[in-house]
């Protein structure tokens, strides 16, 4: 069984005092896709991509630019 020490506890709650604003837009953002990742995971066509990236610009948005979010705060 895995136990975390008091030092990798404290390391979590640091990162998510850090980031929590990106981490909630991340996980609104897969909320908002959650019905086109299942189709475009149960039967991918070109429209269907083409439809959620129309229909979902801002979480779309989020997720490409959520990895720039941690590395311009470390820099």
């Amino acid at each position: 069984m895995f136990f975390l020490k008091k030092n990798n506890i404290k390391e979590i709650f640091i990162f998510l005092n850090r980031f929590w604003i990106q981490i909630f837009l991340i996980i609104l953002a897969l909320w908002d896709l959650r019905y086109e990742m299942r189709l475009l995971f149960e039967h991918f066509t070109f429209i269907s991509l083409f439809f959620t990236v129309y229909k979902h610009p801002l979480a779309i948005a989020v997720l490409l630019l959520a990895p720039g979010f941690r590395i311009r705060i470390f820099k």
